[in-house]
Order: structure tokens, then C-alpha cells, then sequence
């Protein structure tokens, strides 16, 4: 944070490049990585959920949907789809890969953790938003109004700034009302209720 981006740094083909050596690394580290208590078939399903968020059905395609609506109008519907498969997407993997690591019963609450992690992941998002709006330069690493300068349809601007926060907050308490479910079944939540804090408080 408030460092230059890669791309500026070392320029546009080495920052791809470097994008492109990563996201392979992290296939490389989800294969290679000793894990005695996961199941291969879990494993292997770890991988799918992986690639659909990082590819075209997820990180890929919410960016070029981003793009697409750049210096455009579009409705908040459409605003939602993009943030959906943009960061929310690789969110969404995490929490679906860390049930899927635990085994049977991780399975079984996959159906709840996916709805939280959706909640959450669109928080992100909308937090990012308001951020462009409110937040400073030196802390979000992006130079305040960034958005707005590349005419980017964001919550703010469909909604109003006071309006998104209330959408943020409202996403906030309704994935903590699932783990509090959660919770209240003896599962250990609180990492996860620290990570939703985190998500609508950040300042980065």
C-alpha cells in the first residue's frame, strides 16, 4: 500500500507476466503442499473451485465486465454482477476451499458458508467503492477518486455515498447472522467474524 504498482514499476509485460507466474504458483502450491488430512477427491475438488473464481467464469470475466461498463451507465443490478466475480469471486474460493478441506462435514455446511462468503465477498466490493470516495491516497494505494475519473459505475455514484454504506452494513449483518447459526451449532466461527469486522472497517 502506497508503494507503485508492479506495472509502474517494472512496466505493463512484466507486471502481466508476473500476474501470470503467480496465479500458476498458486495451483503449483495447492498441488504440492503436503495434506495428510485431505482426501485426494477434496483436493481435487479444491482445484475446480480455484480455477472457476481466478478464470472466465469469475476473476476474468468480472474484470472484463468491469471494463466493458467503464464511461458507460449501468443499473445497480448489472454493478453487482461485475463486483461479484471480480474479488468477491477468489472470496467466495477461499471460504468454499477451507469447507472442502474438512472433509465430509465441511460439505454439509458448504450450502451456508457459500451464502456467507457471497455476502461478504459483495461487501468487499462495495467497501472498495466507498473507499475510492472517502478513503486516502497514502493508505488504499490508489489515488483518491480514481473511479470517478475513469467514469466507473460504483455504489456511490448509483446510489449515493450514505446509501452504500448502509448496503455494505446491511451484507455485514446478515453474514454475521450465519455464522452466529453457526456459532450457536459449537462451531468455532471467530476467525471468520473477524475477517467480516475487517472487511466494512478497513481503511485499505
Amino acid at each position: 500500500r502506497g508503494q507503485p504498482t508492479c506495472h509502474i514499476r517494472f512496466g505493463e509485460s512484466h507486471a502481466i507476466l508476473a500476474g501470470d507466474a503467480l496465479q500458476t504458483l498458486a495451483f503449483s502450491i495447492l498441488a504440492d503442499t503436503p495434506m495428510d488430512d485431505v482426501a485426494q477427491d477434496d483436493r481435487i475438488t479444491m482445484f475446480s473451485f480455484l480455477a472457476s473464481a481466478s478464470g472466465a467464469a469469475g476473476m476474468c470475466l468480472g474484470q472484463a465486465l468491469d471494463l466493458e461498463s467503464e464511461r458507460k451507465a449501468v443499473d445497480v443490478d448489472t454493478l453487482e454482477q461485475i463486483h461479484r466475480h471480480k474479488t468477491g469471486a477468489l472470496i467466495k474460493a477461499a471460504i468454499q476451499m477451507g469447507a472442502v478441506a474438512a472433509g465430509r462435514q465441511g460439505r454439509q455446511l458448504l450450502p451456508l458458508l457459500e451464502e456467507f462468503a457471497e455476502k461478504i465477498g459483495l461487501a468487499f466490493q462495495i467497501q472498495d467503492d466507498i473507499l475510492d470516495v472517502i478513503g486516502e491516497t497514502d493508505k488504499t494505494g490508489k489515488r483518491q477518486g480514481a473511479d470517478l475519473e475513469h467514469q466507473k459505475s460504483t455504489y456511490p455514484a448509483l446510489l449515493g455515498l450514505a446509501q452504500a454504506k448502509e448496503k455494505a452494513q446491511l451484507l455485514h449483518d446478515e453474514a454475521m447472522a450465519i455464522l452466529q447459526h453457526l456459532a450457536n451449532k459449537d462451531y468455532d466461527v471467530s476467525q471468520l467474524q473477524a475477517l467480516t469486522n475487517f472487511i466494512i472497517k478497513r481503511d485499505n
